[in-house]
């Protein structure tokens, strides 16, 4: 069975046998919540969601702790889980999941210039690079690389400024 919800005339609200709600037009929600506590809550814990934490920006909510936060300029900022990473501990990290194939990475893209620049990763190799491309229609070049044995590269012509010391161990 469904319900609707009518307002001069027009379903403003069907609700059907599966408690999926359908609008005809916008959500506004007043309460925008806060840091902690989303104004639209995902899940029966009342705890994840989203929320207004500021006048133009939009925070995304996981177990009462804001862990993303994009505002009114676009600016976008993660915020680290606790806990740490390897036995060093550190805790301030961006953990990218590149599944299996392919990679993934970071990519600046062109302003004035001809080039995109990225820092990519892909089966344990870390690379350092730039495209012509935003997509798949050009080779990524790598400028720099180290592969997953630790072994690192430099590409083209490389200058160096000031001391450069190059310790080899065994």
């Amino acid at each position: 069975d469904e319900q609707k919800f009518y307002i001069d005339n027009t379903a403003a609200l069907t609700l059907d046998s599966s408690q999926n709600a359908t609008f005809t037009g916008k959500i506004k929600v007043n309460d925008g919540g806060n840091n902690t506590i989303p104004s639209i809550q995902m899940g029966s814990s009342g705890v994840d969601g989203l929320s207004l934490p500021a006048t133009n920006t939009i925070a995304v909510i996981t177990n009462s702790l804001k862990r993303m936060e994009i505002n009114a300029t676009g600016t976008t900022t993660l915020k680290p889980t606790s806990g740490g990473y390897t036995s060093d501990n550190w805790t301030k990290y961006l953990a990218l999941d590149a599944g299996a194939s392919g990679g993934g990475g970071i990519m600046w893209t062109k302003q004035s210039s001809t080039y995109n620049r990225g820092i990519m990763v892909n089966q344990g190799s870390f690379y350092v690079g730039r495209s012509t491309a935003d997509d798949s229609s050009a080779a990524f070049l790598q400028d720099f690389t180290i592969d997953a044995s630790g072994n690192s590269t430099i590409n083209n012509n490389t200058t160096f400024t000031g001391n450069v010391t190059i310790h080899k161990t065994s």
